[in-house]
Parts: C-alpha cells; sequence; structure tokens
C-alpha cells in the first residue's frame, strides 16, 4: 500500500473502523457458505480414520489391558459394552469422541469426563446429533471393502451375539407396548423415590427374557441389560436413532440373521 494511503487511513479513524468492520463482515460472510461443509467433512474423516485404526489393531488393543474390573465397571470382561468400552477408551473415550466430533456423546447424566456406571438417580441421556454423525461415518465405513475385510472377523468373534441379542430385545419391547410403558413408568419412579434400586429393578424385570435367550446360546448378563438399553433409549427419544443404527451393522456383517428375524 502506498504511504500516502496508509498515512490517509491512519489519520481517519472513522475510515479506519468503518474498513475493519467491513472486513471482519466479509470474512464472517465467506466463512458461514465455507466452513460448515468442510467442518462436517473433517469431523467425519477423522472418525472414519480413527475407527479404521482400531479395526487394524484390534486384536493387539485388546492385549494392552489387564482386567482391571472397577475401570471396567463390570466382572465379566468377555460379554457386553462396558468391556469394549474400557479397550478402547484410550483411544475412542467419550471425552475424544467430543474432541473428533465436536459434539458431546451425552446431552445429560453422570457421564462428565468419564463414565458413571453405578448412578442410581440418573442415566446418560444421548446426543441425536452425535448418533447422526457415527451413523454416516458407518455408512461410508460399510462402503469400504478393506474396512469390510478387517472387521467382518471382529464382528463374528466379539460383536455378533451383543448386536442380536440389542436387536432381539428391541423386537421384544416393540411386540409388548404395554409391559414397555408399565416398566418405564416404574423404572422412572424408583429413579425419583429411591424406594428400590432402578437399575436392579430394570435387570429383573427382563429375568425371562434373558433366561429364555440364554437356552437359545446368548449370554444371560446381555440378555438382562439389553431391554433396559432400550427402556432408557424411549425415554430420551434416541431409540429409533439407534435402531437404524444397528439394522446397518446387521446388513452389513449379518444380512442372513436380520432375513431371519
Amino acid at each position: 500500500m502506498p504511504m500516502g494511503v496508509l498515512h490517509f487511513f491512519l489519520n481517519n479513524k472513522k475510515i479506519m473502523k468503518k474498513t475493519i468492520i467491513i472486513l471482519l463482515s466479509l470474512t464472517i460472510i465467506f466463512s458461514s457458505f465455507i466452513s460448515p461443509k468442510v467442518l462436517i467433512d473433517k469431523i467425519e474423516g477423522d472418525l472414519f480414520s480413527k475407527i479404521f485404526e482400531i479395526a487394524k489393531n484390534w486384536y493387539e488393543v485388546e492385549k494392552l489391558y489387564e482386567d482391571n474390573y472397577e475401570e471396567m465397571g463390570s466382572w465379566l470382561p468377555d460379554v457386553g459394552v462396558r468391556s469394549k468400552y474400557y479397550y478402547l477408551k484410550t483411544d475412542l473415550s467419550i471425552n475424544t469422541l467430543k474432541t473428533i466430533t465436536g459434539e458431546a456423546v451425552f446431552v445429560s447424566g453422570p457421564h462428565k469426563k468419564e463414565m458413571e456406571f453405578f448412578s442410581e438417580t440418573e442415566f446418560g441421556h444421548y446426543n441425536p446429533k452425535f448418533i447422526k454423525i457415527v451413523s454416516k461415518v458407518f455408512t461410508k465405513l460399510s462402503k469400504n471393502k478393506e474396512f469390510i475385510s478387517i472387521s467382518q472377523e471382529i464382528y463374528d468373534n466379539d460383536f455378533k451375539n451383543l448386536i442380536r441379542i440389542y436387536y432381539l430385545a428391541y423386537k421384544h419391547l416393540k411386540e409388548n407396548k404395554t409391559q414397555r410403558k408399565e416398566i418405564t413408568t416404574k423404572y422412572l419412579s424408583l429413579i425419583e423415590t429411591q424406594e428400590d434400586s432402578p437399575s436392579y429393578y430394570l435387570q429383573e424385570v427382563f429375568r425371562d427374557f434373558a433366561e429364555n435367550h440364554e437356552e437359545a446360546g446368548y449370554d444371560v448378563y446381555e440378555g438382562f441389560t439389553a431391554p433396559g438399553f432400550w427402556i432408557r433409549r424411549g425415554i430420551d427419544n434416541t431409540d429409533k436413532d439407534f435402531y437404524k443404527l444397528l439394522v446397518k451393522v446387521l446388513k452389513t456383517y449379518d444380512k442372513d440373521f436380520l432375513k431371519n428375524n
């Protein structure tokens, strides 16, 4: 910029101020057109890469940790969701997921910086925006042949029965709407009154479901916990979002089961 022009601006504060405001306004306007798409692509790309990396090293990840039952929140390291989170939390903790996606995993509940499995007065309410991001990323992963080649074995060995029992639990509750409503009402009442343990109630009320499916080869613990998951998802209104994601997983890895159930 010529010195005369620079001198003019410096000595005319009003013009200088207006110029700065115009430049800032243009920056904001252009950013509003460009950044959302770029941000979304980056978020999805980062999560895609992280999941792909974990899949490649899945069996090594499992070996890195001794089974710390207190940290795991479970005495059953080979079944359920808690042990899976325990093995993954170095790479995909709820804090890491928030950093990658820009969305909190939960919008409310006891899970702050870390998962809190033993609260009797509240439970985690999932963030629908987070679920949407995960669903979109899984759709991209499911179209990647290398990822499917790697992850099919992981699904078959470590996730198949877990995913299946959650699907069967959803169907069970859908077919028993009156029971679902009564259980939901009782569960919320126990959270409020603390007359009894809400989590214990939610386990025992599904004993028949769990034991019936144990006879069919499913883990009884997963049979206890899967229906309770859907009760809570009905309360936080994310049940349909999770069900759609679950069906995507089954269509990718377990088509015959989905077709027959």
